[in-house]
């Protein structure tokens, strides 16, 4: 798993879990996105950092971070913004080494029965680092 899937696949797994799954689905769902948790913290950790070094400073040396639309957006000349950009994207597209809570596929045709929520292609593809 790579970066960006990590934090594409977070999102997904956010929304499957407030659904109705078999209990060893949604604990390991629960369980990896613990983990993808504490790994997206990280790469957050080293965005912010590679923004720091990209952008434009004041008279003391710190980044210079203005106010858009409620949020803080960090000031990067073009060619910066460039720079950064690109080595975020090679930074994303890197594997992610993680412990991942593997289901075996047959779990999966629980999910015919009524008593669960049924899963669209879309969710079971973003599902598939984890089954087995």
């Amino acid at each position: 798993m790579t970066g960006k899937e990590l934090i594409e696949g977070r999102a997904v797994l956010r929304e499957l879990m407030g659904r109705k799954l078999p209990a060893k689905l949604g604990l390991a769902i629960g369980m990896n996105l613990d983990e993808m948790e504490k790994v997206a913290n990280h790469i957050e950790k080293q965005r912010v950092g590679m923004l720091e070094r990209y952008a434009e400073k004041d008279e003391s040396g710190n980044a210079i971070i203005d106010a858009q639309d409620g949020r803080e957006v960090y000031r990067l000349s073009n060619e910066n913004m460039v720079a950064f950009t690109n080595e975020y994207a090679q930074f994303l597209d890197e594997p992610i080494d993680m412990q991942i809570q593997s289901v075996p596929v047959i779990v999966l045709d629980m999910l015919d029965s009524e008593k669960f929520d049924a899963l669209s292609g879309f969710e079971l593809k973003a599902l598939g680092f984890m089954i087995q």
